[in-house]
């Protein structure tokens, strides 16, 4: 509403002329400070982002020619995604208005990866056995391991000593069931059960055939726990994106995108006019301001959009894995059966939120300039002053501040120390 100001016009609890008697006063503020998010009010900190996106990348390529090298930091990788997701999802119960802390944006990498582990695993080993039964087996023979009375551990512990014998007493290329017909691949015989070796396994001269023989056994049975472990955490990631997703449509017409920006700049000062509401944490030695969330909506908002067509990628990329023709699969001895989508559209996010989490550390939220009038009001005298302050942007620390209050606010006292319960 346009009107013309004189001393008698009322704004917040005082008028005009007060406001403008005080400014004449010209208060000293102090030096420039900064301004920053408060809790859950930033995006994951480009500080954790950047190790993470230079540690996928090398990770990205190797799982391309050399998957077999980083099954165990992919799985890692995947878990702390899994485990960071659960703790945003805890701290902010889904609050809309840090919705930049709990967005399951970059879950999508980490769901590829376990998808990739689980059906080239399955695939390597499928000729011996499923990758569940390969388990179930080794639990099976770990308890036939443990004896049960005298005898029986005796009759266990001298098997294995019998067949070392056998085999290092029989003549050299000639074997049981072919006799003399030249160096044949050894196997070792468990329960009636034939183990060949892998195809792509390499004869140690210095290794027994048995050993050599009990070895991969015992490498197959790592491989199948770790397809198993990467197929639960693929669906664990798959139920935090579903859960994101429901609550981010259930969030899209929350109204009050409210969010606290603090400052020292703003300790002890008085409420401020209804343009800026002021908010006391006087014991942080700050004051903060509630300004209007636009970067929490339209973060929501690419919440909303994005997150479906992610899992629309990630079941793209099960139905390549899954069909896509052996003939056409390799090319130059590399197996092509990955999954391209959630790689490749995974990693760009990764790089994106890096970006705009650096954008928004070096830059104030909108609507905010960098001069803050300051109104101080002393009842005790009824005197009256105005300072103008200069606020920047907090940078990186304000980010991490943010960001990681956001992350680990659940933990209450055991991260902001015994004595915040009133915080």
């Amino acid at each position: 509403m346009n009107q013309c100001l004189n001393n008698s016009t009322k704004i917040g609890n005082f008028t005009f002329g007060q406001y403008q008697s005080a400014y004449n006063r010209n208060l000293p503020c102090g030096d420039s400070t900064y301004i920053r998010a408060n809790i859950a009010g930033a995006l994951y900190p480009w500080p954790y982002l950047v190790p993470i996106t230079l540690i996928h990348g090398p990770v990205l390529w190797e799982r391309i020619y050399h998957w077999e090298k980083v099954q165990v930091i992919a799985l890692c990788l995947a878990g702390y995604i899994m485990v960071t997701t659960i703790m945003g999802y805890w701290s902010t119960s889904f609050d809309p208005r840090q919705v930049l802390v709990w967005m399951p944006l970059t879950v999508v990498l980490d769901c590829g990866a376990m998808l990739q582990l689980y059906f080239l695993i399955s695939e390597k080993d499928k000729r011996h056995d499923s990758v569940w039964r390969l388990a179930l087996n080794s639990i099976r023979l770990q308890k036939a391991q443990n004896p049960v009375g005298e005898e029986q551990g005796q009759e266990l512990d001298q098997r294995p000593v019998q067949n070392i014998e056998a085999m290092e007493n029989q003549p050299e290329g000639v074997n049981e069931e072919h006799g003399a017909a030249g160096p044949q691949a050894p196997s070792l015989v468990e329960n009636g059960e034939v183990i060949p070796e892998d195809e792509d396994e390499e004869p140690d001269d210095e290794e027994g055939p048995l050993l050599r023989q009990a070895r991969i056994k015992a490498e197959r049975t790592k491989r199948a726990w770790t397809a198993i472990a990467s197929i639960l955490v693929f669906f664990i990631l798959l139920g935090l994106q579903l859960a994101g997703l429901a609550f981010a449509v259930k969030s899209i017409e929350h109204k009050d995108f409210k969010v606290f920006w603090c400052s020292p700049l703003l300790k002890n000062m008085n409420k401020l006019p209804d343009i800026l509401r002021h908010h006391r944490r006087l014991n942080k030695g700050i004051g903060c301001l509630s300004l209007d969330g636009k970067r929490q909506r339209d973060w929501l908002m690419i919440t909303v959009v994005l997150l479906p067509f992610l899992i629309l990628y990630e079941i793209f990329d099960i139905i390549t894995v899954l069909f896509a023709p052996k003939s056409v699969a390799r090319l130059n001895g590399v197996d092509l059966r990955r999954p391209w989508a959630s790689m490749f559209v995974g990693i760009g996010i990764l790089i994106a939120l890096t970006i705009v989490s650096g954008y928004h550390s070096m830059h104030l939220p909108e609507g905010l300039s960098k001069s803050l009038w300051i109104f101080r009001h002393d009842p005790s005298s009824d005197s009256f002053g105005v300072c103008v302050g200069q606020i920047h942007a907090s940078g990186a620390r304000g980010s991490i501040l943010a960001g990681t209050d956001g992350l680990l606010w659940f933990m209450n006292e055991v991260y902001l120390g015994p004595e915040s319960a009133d915080t």
